[in-house]
């Protein structure tokens, strides 16, 4: 029996469309499978011991701690200068701009001599300049740590996403800085390392003949990767990031902590003056003898040259009150400046506005220690042995202080990944640090963090 051809053609276009159905249909169970599988890897139970988590870019935990040993081998064996030979000869182009806010050390771009490293992200195992070796949990090298390292590793690959697709022309020609104690500095450390691939100059200078605390195996001594108190960065854009607990004269660290400053800010307030502080200079490129090694590595806390930079409205101002013994001293001196700024009618004086950076409070994290809360006691610096730090961290109490002195003052920045940080002792550095994180890690959400908020809030300005 024989149909019309159009009702051939119209089986045939059934069967096409049918088909068709199907395999969209596998295609989409294949995309939600596979966001299923994402997502429980990334919301994995923070409870789960360290060594349980899986690492797939290693096919076994034998090949992985391999090849942090190895890695770390090569690390240590390589001298600052052979450092910055090997940065002669990266593939990237130095193109470094001019800091038109420095009178004194506008920069060149030094005829690429001198290029900066490549650094994949997230940043691992001092790749990055900035890193310090104490908080780089893959550099120590031993099972415990690298396992760790791994976890912490993978929380930073949400900021590297957020970084990689970040709009930076609301912040060209501002200056950050950062105004705190060591958390702050990781903060810092974390969004040079997470922008590199923007970063036309830095100036680090490193502990040269300072102790450094070494509870960690595998710490750097002095020089590179060691430890710094005071750092400058310039990115694309004519931005700078820019670290000291020292500028502003608001804080008080104790003895241990070193600074040059001798401008406040609650007297330039008082007297109507600009706000400045003392930084490190970057380097003249145009007396830099080109067979030389890489000036940058050669800078430290001995041989640093400073300027005095002012800081406008255009400007930003990140600060954190520590938590050393200086704590409420230093709280009293924030509060005292912002009633300086209401008692002054600054917000009423366009001329005085125009002298007053933007400021935001970074909320203090909590701590992990082997307590019933996680706070700190005294008496484990007596403790022989390292510690293990506690998952889950109850202590509240210097987030809740801040608030309560500061909230009428100032916007906070950190409230929304205070819950996973309670959640995730295990991201600390570890040994007998239950309060620093591991880097990459924690402080790269955090640095994400600062940089959505402040650009949303100069956005809608």
């Amino acid at each position: 029996m024989l149909f019309p051809l159009r009702w051939y053609l119209f089986f045939l276009l059934l069967l096409a469309t049918t088909f068709l159905i199907l395999s969209l249909r596998e295609i989409d169970s294949r995309f939600e499978n596979d966001i299923s599988r994402y997502v429980k890897d990334r919301t994995e139970d923070l409870r789960s011991p360290p060594e349980l988590r899986k690492n797939k870019k290693y096919s076994s935990q034998q090949d992985h701690e391999a090849e942090s040993v190895d890695s770390n081998k090569r690390i240590r064996n390589e001298s600052p200068e052979s450092h910055s030979n090997a940065w002669q000869t990266s593939d990237r182009e130095d193109t470094v701009s001019a800091n038109s806010s420095s009178s004194s050390s506008t920069t060149t771009s030094a005829n690429n001599r001198f290029a900066l490293p490549k650094v994949d992200q997230p940043y691992w195992n001092l790749e990055c300049p900035l890193e310090m070796s104490m908080f780089s949990g893959i550099h120590m090298a031993t099972p415990e740590y690298t396992n760790r390292a791994w976890a912490a590793r993978d929380f930073a690959n949400n900021a590297v996403s957020f970084f990689a697709q970040q709009d930076w022309s609301d912040m060209e020609t501002r200056k950050i800085v950062f105004v705190g104690d060591s958390l702050l500095r990781q903060v810092f450390i974390s969004m040079a390392c997470l922008a590199w691939d923007r970063v036309d100059d830095y100036t680090i200078p490193w502990f040269q003949n300072r102790q450094v605390r070494q509870h960690q195996p595998n710490t750097v001594g002095k020089g590179p990767h060691s430890k710094f108190e005071e750092g400058r960065v310039l990115l694309r854009g004519n931005i700078e990031l820019i670290y000291h607990h020292g500028i502003g004269g608001l804080l008080e660290l104790g003895e241990e902590y070193h600074t040059e400053e001798t401008e406040t800010w609650i007297k330039a307030c008082f007297l109507g003056k600009p706000f400045t502080g003392l930084v490190p200079k970057f380097i003249d490129w145009a007396n830099v003898d080109a067979k030389g090694g890489d000036p940058r590595m050669l800078i430290n806390t001995d041989n640093v040259e400073r300027e005095r930079l002012s800081f406008g409205s255009e400007d930003i101002v990140l600060i954190n009150a520590s938590v050393h013994g200086g704590r409420k001293f230093n709280l009293q001196n924030i509060q005292e400046l912002m009633e300086c700024r209401k008692t002054r009618g600054v917000d009423q004086n366009r001329k005085l506005k125009q002298q007053w950076p933007d400021f935001y409070y970074i909320l203090t994290g909590p701590s992990h220690f082997p307590t019933k809360t996680g706070a700190f006691d005294k008496r484990l610096l007596d403790a022989e042995k390292d510690f293990e730090c506690i998952q889950q961290s109850t202590y509240q109490d210097l987030q809740v202080e801040e608030k309560n002195k500061l909230n009428k003052y100032l916007p906070f920045i950190g409230s929304d990944i205070f819950k996973l940080q309670l959640d995730s002792g295990h991201l600390h550095v570890g040994g007998k640090d239950c309060l620093h994180w591991m880097q990459p890690g924690i402080p790269d959400l955090l640095a994400a963090d600062v940089l959505r908020y402040v650009t949303a809030r100069i956005s809608h300005r």
